[in-house]
């Protein structure tokens, strides 16, 4: 890279459009309206909304394929969408009752229909909350900054969740309903994710319970799409200040100053946040180079994989069958394929169905489109008006550089997780991954965009208002519920 300019193109540059990136942008402009931000955006973040015909005679409904829900327990993504004066919505407001599809027993054909009220009655169910009550008190010792802090730390580094579930749990259908959490949270196997980990997950999410969706009560999205955050948050920086096509390919930094190579410009800045996922930042050659040790634990992240799938219809046909929508599923031993979950997503008398759908070819470029298995499976529990919709897409995100779902060490890695989000000389980390809260969810990215934008805003301004700022978006959450 050419030596430094003259004079800087910006206080602070940051790589990542998405919307950890531009949070970051607008955090730092709402405290200090004088500096100068310049974003600099390869191709899009991880929200995706595209519109899909809802009737026959072609009518359209903005839909998500990429983030998309948001939940009660996740304060900064509900103030940043409050303030940026967009409107949530959910099917709730229409109707939320019936049974849930219950498909917990891989060797049986059969599945369990059942109320929620009727579940909760069960043995099984007494026994997820048992395990929920277990994992919430063990987590209240552990966290995403200080994950050896607890006794057990060690050994739980390198017991996997699926060692923890087999000792925890009697019932196949409890074990296979917590692996469904984790599968749905993480988008990896209860196999490939440490116990402590997961301990640190459920505390950054406030609690387990947080992350179970039986029904569409607590879920909210944005009505028109999620991509309206990154567009709100760009036309309050100035659209000028964005500078998109420009995938970012090399960094070199001193005490003094960042700069910055595209494939066609060079940028220099005093601070540069980098609100991008692992998988980027492996492409971008650094001088100096990262110490081995960070690209260590950047190489050895577990990608969560999840296929998400929405489909339209001309009616909610499977609330005449007394269902609410909702699949809670682990698939069958005989079944390459399956759709993991499901919830309705029906607004305005709009019927749909959104969820995910695990296929254990995913990770193959060869198989592009699970269409027809999708619908074959939502027709197994809806029947066959399952197989006629109005309109059906997917995002399959494996070998995307922007994996919608998250990432998570390998057992024995905790320890080093943390460094991931250590700032390196004048660069500084956001992105989901590297939250402590909602990592891989919406709620995440923002909390790391804000994150970040504290720890730069506190070079320039070290006031003690900024670092008790610092401490409070980094705070883990304090009160669970059962």
């Amino acid at each position: 890279m050419h030596t430094s300019p003259n004079e800087l193109d910006a206080d602070i540059i940051i790589i990542g459009g998405g919307i950890s990136g531009l949070s970051a942008a607008y955090y730092i402009l709402q405290c200090e309206p004088s500096l100068d931000v310049l974003v600099l955006e390869a191709k899009r973040g991880r929200t995706l909304t595209l519109p899909l015909k809802t009737s026959p005679t072609g009518g359209l409904r903005c839909f998500d394929l990429g983030a998309q829900f948001i939940t009660t327990s996740q304060p900064f993504i509900n103030s940043l969408v409050k303030n940026l004066k967009l409107e949530v919505i959910s099917s709730n407001t229409e109707k939320d009752e019936g049974k849930i599809i219950f498909d917990l027993e891989p060797k049986l054909p059969a599945y369990l229909p059942i109320s929620l009220s009727d579940f909760t009655k069960t043995v099984e169910w007494l026994e997820i909350v048992n395990f929920f009550k277990k994992i919430n008190i063990m987590c209240l010792k552990v966290t995403f900054q200080e994950p050896h802090t607890f006794e057990q730390s060690l050994k739980l580094d390198y017991t996997s969740m699926e060692e923890f579930i087999m000792s925890n749990l009697e019932h196949p259908l409890s074990q296979n309903f917590i692996r469904h959490v984790l599968r749905n949270s993480c988008g990896l196997e209860a196999s490939q994710i440490s116990v402590l980990f997961y301990l640190a997950y459920c505390n950054a999410t406030g609690g387990m319970q947080n992350q179970v969706f039986l029904n569409t009560k607590n879920l909210t999205w944005i009505k028109g799409g999620a991509d309206q955050i990154c567009d709100k948050i760009a036309l309050l920086i100035g659209k000028e200040y964005i500078k998109t096509n420009s995938p970012v390919i090399e960094i070199s930094w001193d005490s003094s100053q960042v700069i910055i190579g595209t494939d066609s410009e060079i940028y220099s800045a005093k601070y540069a946040i980098l609100a991008i996922p692992p998988a980027s930042i492996m492409k971008i050659n650094f001088d100096p180079c990262i110490k081995e040790h960070r690209l260590n634990v950047l190489k050895n992240l577990n990608l969560g994989n999840l296929i998400k799938f929405t489909v339209t219809y001309e009616t909610a046909f499977w609330r005449r069958m007394g269902y609410n929508g909702t699949i809670i599923s682990c698939g069958k031993i005989d079944s390459d394929s399956y759709v993991q979950w499901c919830v309705d997503v029906t607004h305005n008398n709009s019927a749909a169905l959104c969820g995910y759908f695990v296929s254990k070819n995913s990770n193959s470029k060869t198989k592009l489109y699970n269409k027809d298995e999708v619908l074959e499976d939502l027709a197994r529990y809806f029947g066959s008006d399952a197989l006629h919709p109005v309109d059906y897409f997917e995002k399959n995100f494996v070998g995307d550089t922007n994996p919608y779902v998250m990432c998570v060490p390998k057992l024995g890695d905790m320890n080093d997780f943390s460094v991931l989000r250590r700032p390196l000389g004048n660069l500084f980390f956001g992105g989901t991954e590297m939250s402590t809260c909602w990592s891989g969810h919406m709620e995440g990215a923002v909390q790391a965009g804000y994150r970040a934008a504290s720890e730069v805003l506190y070079q320039f301004r070290p006031q003690n208002i900024i670092f008790r700022k610092i401490q409070e978006i980094t705070k883990p959450y304090d009160k669970f519920t059962t």
